[in-house]
């Protein structure tokens, strides 16, 4: 477990550049062609763990560390089984305001603790590779709670009934917005530097941007495009063991935030 604790440490060296390179790409979606790919086309394998890992490195989650720079480990009991738990909040946000929260409730935490950003695809690596360790520490991906409330709207359009707690929607994971359009429900694409690629957003409020951008574009459309919800484990999922080739074009776009986020740092020196 503290080797673990340790690699998790050093995951809070995220490479600023190429993230901030990467993401920024990412950014320019107004500007690109729309097309649609249709699930099946051909056959392909899955992907491996390092083109995973590349479309999940723009992806920024934040989690919290004391001042030294350990994350801060949960011990949660669950059917008389012990885990460790570190938690990654999706927004920057959310994180400083739980962090503001325990210090309040714990003022002998006041000023010793702070919120890191990590890559995505560090996390990931991290539990690929402690995947058969029993003691293995777990990670939690802490969602936006618009982003939720977006997305049990949807759910709920689509006929299916969305549990509460305490007046709040619930839903399993960490929400995530795609189109599809046509009568075959293909997949909406942008097409970037002569590719076609399916984006698939955090926020649903950008998927809304770009297709409004699309009514207004090819009014013929409208009609025809309909919003999806997925999940970020059921996205990973499909890009460990889909063979589908569409699964290979997916594109995982940061949320606002982060793209504001990474647009803050200093920017790095052209050589």
């Amino acid at each position: 477990m503290l080797n673990q604790v340790n690699q998790l440490v050093s995951l809070s060296g995220v490479k600023m550049k190429s993230l901030v390179r990467w993401s920024a790409s990412l950014g320019l979606i107004g500007s690109v062609l729309l097309g649609q790919l249709l699930p099946g086309m051909n056959r392909a394998i899955a992907l491996p763990a390092e083109e995973i890992m590349k479309k999940l490195e723009s992806v920024l989650v934040f989690t919290i560390t004391n001042a030294e720079g350990t994350p801060l480990i949960a011990s949660v009991t669950n059917d008389e089984r012990e885990a460790s738990i570190a938690s990654f909040f999706m927004s920057q946000r959310d994180a400083e305001q739980f962090v503001q929260k325990i210090e309040q409730q714990n003022p002998e935490l006041a000023g010793n603790t702070q919120v890191v950003p990590v890559s995505l695809a560090k996390v990931y690596e991290l539990e690929q590779a402690n995947a058969n360790n029993p003691e293995r520490l777990e990670f939690a991906f802490i969602p936006v709670q618009q982003q939720v409330q977006f997305a049990a709207e949807e759910l709920q359009q689509e006929g299916q009934e969305i549990p509460q707690s305490n007046g709040m929607p619930l839903f399993n994971g960490v929400p995530l917005f795609y189109a599809t359009i046509g009568p075959e429900q293909g997949y909406l694409t942008i097409e970037q530097n002569g590719e076609q690629l399916i984006p698939i957003f955090f926020n649903r409020e950008q998927l809304e941007s770009m297709l409004t951008r699309v009514r207004e574009q090819q009014p013929d459309l409208a009609p025809s495009i309909d919003v999806r919800v997925s999940n970020l484990d059921k996205v990973i999922e499909e890009l460990e063991n889909n063979d589908d080739p569409a699964v290979t074009k997916i594109v995982l776009v940061p949320s606002t935030e982060t793209l504001e986020y990474l647009q803050s740092l200093p920017q790095p020196a052209q050589p």
